[in-house]
């Protein structure tokens, strides 16, 4: 086993503060400027006389910080408070993070070279053609880049400096963590509280949503809230009427395949196998565990997802997950615990054997 993960968590990977492939609409907007009056200097620190620039540290630090604002405006939305003093007393801690962090990566990025170590073209590329794939056409990527004035080059250079960073604590690191299965079994037996778990159930259930984007396609932008109720009161009745003809002796599986919209569970007449209680809405939960085996549900049960019509097959009561269960996930945590301790270590000794000077930050 290699787990990478522990990598990742500690060396400050470029690719995480370029992208989230999750909103594509919202890439090609850059990210408001929170350095401004901070007096950045174009060189924010010198790593054994190589000068790290200022152009990456205010893009990861206005990454950070338009994360931030977002997060703070959720939270204090209901109580009308302005997130602006709270964000401006971070900046100084979020700016010295954002520097250390890259002089951390600086310092393995030049061991890494001492090392002979390189990163593979082909993944380099390959990696590259992930992120792209996330957009419609390279014309959008391009401009999603251009909109964080990057380009395509830097990305690729930034894409092999982390790839042979990992390949450095591969080797330094990994290859000397031994995680013994007694240790494994201590941890479990010395926190059993987190892994007790919950009553679970196994449901079928016939999924219509409320409305899909297809159906606005040519909706004019002042009309879509109105169809949106209307497309939901539409998907409604189609649940019920499906409903009906279930109560009415139709099959429950034989429906869910030809009705539900679920296409990963539609196939299996509708099964969504063990569920922990918790994972769906409160109300959906509730709607199942009212039901006997093999019930089917007296009303549709509406959530945020849209309509199902749905059916209990049988309930686990809540438990204590086997050690065997739970023996690979505790050992990955371990490895990675241990990963950060030594990566840690690792790098204060680099620090030691280097010349850093922080111009800014400090």
């Amino acid at each position: 086993m290699t787990p990478k993960f522990y990598v990742r968590l500690v060396v400050f990977i470029f690719l995480i503060f370029c992208f989230n492939a999750s909103n594509i609409a919202a890439e090609e907007k850059a990210f408001s400027d929170h350095s401004e009056g901070m007096n950045i200097p174009p060189v924010v620190a010198k790593v054994n006389d190589q000068p790290i620039n200022s152009h990456y540290i205010k893009f990861k630090f206005n990454r950070i910080m338009d994360q931030l604002k977002g997060d703070l405006e959720k939270a204090l939305g209901a109580t009308g408070q302005d997130p602006k003093n709270i964000l401006n007393e971070q900046k100084t801690r979020v700016i010295k993070d954002v520097v250390n962090n890259e002089v951390i990566r600086e310092l393995l990025r030049q061991e890494a070279k001492k090392a002979n170590k390189t990163s593979d073209p082909k993944i380099v590329e390959k990696e590259l053609k992930k992120l792209m794939s996330a957009y419609p056409n390279e014309d959008a990527f391009k401009k999603a880049l251009q909109a964080r004035d990057l380009n395509v080059e830097s990305l690729r250079t930034n894409i092999g400096i982390d790839l042979m960073i990992e390949r450095l604590v591969e080797s330094q690191i990994r290859g000397k963590i031994k995680i013994q299965k007694e240790e494994v079994q201590k941890f479990y037996d010395s926190h059993k509280d987190r892994f007790k778990r919950p009553e679970s159930y196994r449901a079928k259930h016939i999924y219509i949503p409320h409305f899909t984007k297809e159906m606005f396609k040519d909706v004019p932008k002042d009309q879509i809230e109105a169809k949106q109720a209307e497309f939901s009161q539409q998907a409604w009745e189609s649940a019920k009427n499906i409903l009906a003809e279930i109560r009415a002796g139709a099959d429950f599986s034989e429906m869910a395949e030809k009705y539900s919209r679920d296409k990963a569970t539609a196939k299996n007449g509708g099964d969504l196998g063990f569920m922990y209680k918790g994972v769906f809405p409160p109300n959906f939960d509730e709607a199942i565990l009212k039901l006997k085996p093999n019930q089917v549900g007296d009303d549709v049960v509406k959530t945020p997802f849209g309509y199902h019509v749905v059916q209990l097959l049988e309930t686990k009561p809540a438990d204590m997950a086997p050690f065997k269960d739970v023996e690979q996930p505790i050992l990955k945590h371990l490895i990675t615990v241990e990963g950060q301790k030594k990566l840690a270590e690792y790098t204060e000794n680099l620090k030691k054997d280097s010349k850093i000077e922080i111009l800014y930050g400090s």
